[in-house]
């Protein structure tokens, strides 16, 4: 299992206090895959359920797979909170992206925001893409999400603020603090973070945390997904479906199962 679960195992509520209620661009992207795709939906990495619970809410009925049960016991909570009617649409289930395997098969699978990077290795890649094709319906459909490397953009050992936000439920703000440094000879970006979760009444409690991601480039993946019995038919460079070309900064690569 990636080291970084070891990592959301302490860092679930104040990830929740991030992300949690946020649209990031990509609920709209994701719904409306949904859709066009059919189901059931897996969601690799579902977390705290940023996405899973609007999927559910637009109608989907949703599988949500993580490895992280800190996470999943925010989700659980959230989920709790909403009508029966969405509840009875979402699954969620602890376990591992590489390795899983559920006795109904799945219409449209995806992994989001990055999620698929917590996965180190080469091998470690390969298991998770194979997984999700044995679990997927003739002609189903897989859909990666992740970001193009831009090492310019990102030098190492260069400390920025990379996210603030005031949560408008609890009056909390987080402030968060990023740095990287690179192996390039194994694609990996050691990320460390400091965030700073700042009270209503003035407190503020600093938290440190980190975690290696391995950063792909389009050509390697579209070869790993083909290798694994895939075929691409679409990279998408935003969340607005716009195509990937060498400016875009994001790689979203649709890929249909070959029966």
């Amino acid at each position: 299992m990636p080291a970084s679960i070891e990592m959301y195992a302490k860092y679930a509520r104040i990830y929740d206090l991030q992300y949690s209620g946020k649209d990031l661009g990509d609920i709209g992207f994701w719904v409306r895959l949904s859709k066009k795709f059919g189901g059931p939906v897996l969601e690799l990495a579902c977390g705290t359920g940023r996405l899973t619970i609007p999927l559910a809410k637009a109608g989907a009925k949703i599988t949500g797979l993580d490895a992280s049960e800190a996470m999943l016991g925010v989700f659980r909570e959230k989920l709790g909170k909403e009508s029966e009617e969405v509840r009875e649409r979402v699954v969620l289930k602890k376990g591992d992206m590489r390795e899983f395997d559920f006795r109904h098969k799945f219409g449209f699978a995806f992994v989001p925001f990055n999620s698929f990077l917590h996965l180190e290795t080469v091998e470690d890649e390969e298991k998770c893409v194979r997984a999700v094709h044995r679990n997927l319906k003739p002609g189903g459909i897989f859909v990666v999400d992740v970001f193009k490397p831009m090492f310019k953009d990102y030098p190492e050992n260069v400390f920025r603020v990379d996210l603030t936000r005031t949560d408008p439920e609890t009056g909390i703000t987080i402030s968060r603090l990023s740095s990287r440094t690179y192996e390039h000879g194994k694609q990996l970006i050691h990320a460390k973070y400091y965030v700073d979760v700042i009270f209503p009444e003035g407190k503020a409690r600093r938290h440190e945390t980190g975690f290696t991601l391995r950063y792909v480039k389009a050509k390697e993946m579209v070869v790993l997904l083909e290798r694994c019995g895939f075929r691409v038919e679409k990279i998408y460079g935003g969340y607005d479906f716009s195509p990937f070309t060498p400016l875009s900064k994001k790689m979203i690569f649709v890929a249909r199962k070959r029966s």
